[in-house]
């Protein structure tokens, strides 16, 4: 249903059908090219369990999301939401390459795996002069020991790894410039109501066509992308005090 810019679009079903989708955006075409807000949420009730599945899914990340629905909306769309229920990344075809809105002042993403080939930190950097509001919900890199094969090698000692999140929060803190709000979440709870360290990595088992969180222990010697989340928010945070005190 259209109402007032906001398409809500929710599937229960693992099995994402193409048709469904593509109905819409055919059914809503004038409307997706005039289109300035999208909130997208995907409600995954389990797995995909077949190969036929796992296709519908890639079709639907990797086809039909990017090309039918966002591509239409490219010239007046201004705020962006992306929600999964699972997490979503190259092992459904999820890509961000090729996407750019002029307008875009905000976005929120939740759980997206940053891979190399899904370019969602490019995709976020390339609209660094609009982008005003970001939003990162249980969003993962791939554990360092679980390397993208579309990973490239990089100096070590000169520069942090471009696949860490010590890298990807010193590019948004450096390049982001129109950036005032952001809000990334930090902790969460387990299943007993202890919070703890919101875990950022994930670890890709293709047979099984998931990601599984990895989690880690914050020591001296791997706080870096602590540090650097830090700096971040802090850059943000003194940017939105100017604003408000020029305005």
């Amino acid at each position: 249903m259209y109402r007032g810019g906001l398409i809500p679009f929710a599937h229960r079903d693992p099995v994402l059908e193409a048709s469904i989708l593509g109905a819409l955006a055919s059914g809503y075409s004038t409307v997706l090219t005039t289109l300035r807000r999208l909130q997208l949420s995907v409600l995954f009730d389990g797995s995909p369990g077949s190969d036929t599945d796992h296709e519908r899914c890639c079709n639907f990340w990797g086809t039909l999301y990017p090309r039918m629905v966002l591509t239409p909306m490219q010239h007046t769309l201004t705020e962006l939401t992306l929600h999964s229920s699972a997490y979503v990344g190259a092992l459904f075809g999820l890509s961000f390459a090729g996407l750019h809105f002029p307008h875009l002042c905000a976005l929120s993403l939740r759980m997206v795996v940053f891979e190399p080939s899904v370019g969602a930190l490019n995709y976020i950097l390339r609209h660094a002069a609009t982008l005003a509001r970001l939003e990162l919900l249980r969003c993962k890199l791939l554990h360092p020991d679980f390397p993208s094969p579309t990973a490239h090698a990089w100096d070590e000692e000169s520069s942090p790894e471009p696949d860490s999140w010590e890298y990807t929060w010193n590019r948004f803190a450096a390049d982001l410039t129109a950036l005032v709000a952001l809000h990334i979440d930090e902790h969460r709870r387990d299943r007993w109501g202890h919070a703890s360290m919101e875990s950022r990595y994930v670890q890709p088992i293709p047979e099984g066509m998931v990601y599984s969180e990895v989690y880690y222990t914050v020591t001296p010697c791997n706080a870096a992308p602590v540090v650097a989340l830090r700096n971040f928010q802090l850059t943000v945070a003194a940017r939105s005090e100017e604003v408000r005190g020029a305005s």
